[in-house]
């Protein structure tokens, strides 16, 4: 299915929970969060229900998120039912690492092709800092406990929010030198009333070719750096280099510099059923409704097909770098 812009809808992300057990400084306050009561989040079959009719629409990659959605009892069973769904070729897991060494393996044995590890900074204080009291050598157990195993793909995020330090984000890709992973730079991208300056993809890669002595380019999609060939691998938003020496790639995501809202293919599931087609859209369609009154299969693909049809060419970006008009419900929220 496509958009009113022409954009193919590939990608289905959704958000299991909105709970999680860090409280890092750019996605959840450290208190005073509502958390959405348990009646009122979808059930595992709600959710399995949603991503038929979304393969049905043509996606084919589904990225389960948070909150952290370790969390969600019964995950790797929904996983195991969403990977036997006509049509998903793809299915990932966005996670803090944090519980990921208990269920590495379960995950996998679901289905699971790929992990994107959420990691901000090596450093154990910096990353207790951060995280709000998190502990960096539980992640790095996950890490390894998933090297062990062969997933198609593991990824490290580290979001580059005002909060961080170079000493962080240049650690944390010290992981793609070492090991075959990719580390994916990822520009902040402010939410509610957040709009402090951060750093950007050319700069950050500008510091790593200064350190690295040059990095090779080996695939692009979106904007922000250089193009290459048509013919070039394309992997999601991300600019993939591979500085001299290292084992794995860096990935740099210009979410604000370089937006690349022209290829965007996904749609969005909150946790409580929000149907989103843009991170900071401000429509939303509610199927939590729709799915407790029996909505038929066909209702269901027109409300996946109302929502495609929502998605707008673009966010706002503002008055200026860095800043994104609108409200936001928060990335614990909606997945990010």
């Amino acid at each position: 299915m496509k958009d009113s812009f022409g954009r193919a809808i590939r990608c289905l992300r959704v958000s299991v929970t909105d709970r999680c057990n860090l409280r890092c400084v750019y996605c959840m306050p450290a208190d005073g969060v509502d958390f959405t009561p348990p009646e009122d989040l979808l059930t595992l079959e709600e959710i399995e229900r949603v991503v038929k009719a979304a393969a049905r629409a043509g996606v084919e990659k589904v990225r389960l998120t948070g909150g952290e959605p370790l969390m969600r009892e019964g995950l790797s069973e929904l996983a195991r039912k969403i990977k036997a769904v006509s049509g998903i070729k793809i299915l990932g897991v966005t996670t803090n690492g944090v519980l990921l060494h208990r269920c590495a393996r379960e995950l996998f044995d679901a289905g699971v092709d790929g992990l994107n590890i959420s990691l901000d900074t090596l450093d154990p204080r910096r990353y207790k800092a951060l995280t709000g009291g998190g502990d960096v050598g539980r992640v790095m157990r996950g890490l390894e406990a998933a090297r062990a195993l062969p997933f198609k793909s593991i990824k490290i995020n580290c979001v580059l929010s005002p909060d961080i330090r170079e000493s962080d984000w240049m650690g944390v890709i010290g992981l793609a030198r070492d090991f075959p992973v990719d580390v994916k730079l990822i520009e902040f991208m402010p939410v509610k009333t957040d709009s402090r300056p951060s750093i950007s993809a050319k700069e950050v890669l500008r510091v790593i070719e200064s350190t690295y002595g040059g990095a090779t380019l080996l695939s692009h999609k979106g904007g922000g750096v250089p193009p290459v060939a048509a013919s070039d691998v394309l992997e999601g938003p991300a600019v993939y280099y591979k500085p001299g020496g290292f084992k794995g790639r860096v990935g740099i995501i210009a979410a604000l510099s370089g937006c690349f809202c022209a290829s965007c293919d996904r749609l969005r599931l909150s946790a409580a059923g929000g149907l989103r087609s843009c991170l900071f859209g401000r429509e939303v369609l509610e199927l939590r409704a729709l799915l407790r009154n029996s909505v038929s299969d066909s209702g269901l693909d027109a409300a996946v097909a109302a929502a495609v049809r929502m998605k707008p060419k673009g966010y706002d970006a503002g008055s200026g770098p860095g800043r994104i008009s609108g409200e936001s419900e928060g990335l614990f929220r909606i997945g990010g």
